[in-house]
């Protein structure tokens, strides 16, 4: 087989897979019609609401990677200062 056959069987499998991955469906998104209302009877912030909603799954990759990776705080800090880690150390992933 020559060199040219190979390159366009390539493109030919690539072009194939990627016109079939359109129709791979995907999971549904429901969006609830209303946001839980807080006690006061205000609108609930929506970001609040994404932010508690992914709150156990942050926890579970942030567990995960700190199983496999070591805790953050003991990673080696090259380039950045005390105030810099600090920040870092501030920024809420939920």
């Amino acid at each position: 087989m020559n060199k040219q056959f190979l390159w366009w069987l390539a493109f030919a499998v690539l072009a194939t897979a990627f016109a079939l991955i359109q129709f791979i469906p995907s999971a549904p998104v429901t969006v609830p019609d209303e946001l839980p209302a807080e006690e006061s009877g205000e609108a609930a912030d929506p970001l609040a609401a994404l932010r508690g909603a992914k709150a156990p799954w942050l926890q579970l990759a942030g567990d995960t990677i700190d199983l496999h990776h070591g805790d953050f705080g003991a990673c080696p800090h090259e380039g950045l200062d005390a105030a810099s880690i600090r920040q870092l150390h501030r920024v809420p992933l939920a």
